[in-house]
């Protein structure tokens, strides 16, 4: 699954203004972004209505992937 474009995230959240406002950071900081940091991605996830996994598929598994992980005892099977 591709990622989200960082620009359709921006205009999701209402533009860069709004989404640093919403965020407690200023809008320098979200023109900046090539990707949305770590940090953000949930909180960004929250503000957008678009799921983790596609604004950072780096970081965050599909729901399949996740699913299709079996975890025993804290380590994979």
């Amino acid at each position: 699954m591709e990622q989200a474009d960082i620009k359709q995230i921006i205009r999701m959240a209402g533009g860069a203004t709004a989404l640093a406002k919403r965020l407690g950071i200023k809008s320098p900081s979200v023109h900046s972004w090539q990707k949305v940091p770590p940090a953000r991605v949930l909180a960004v996830a929250e503000i957008t209505g678009i799921p983790a996994w596609e604004i950072r598929s780096d970081l965050y598994p599909t729901p399949a992937e996740y699913a299709s992980c079996v975890i025993t005892n804290g380590s994979e099977a």
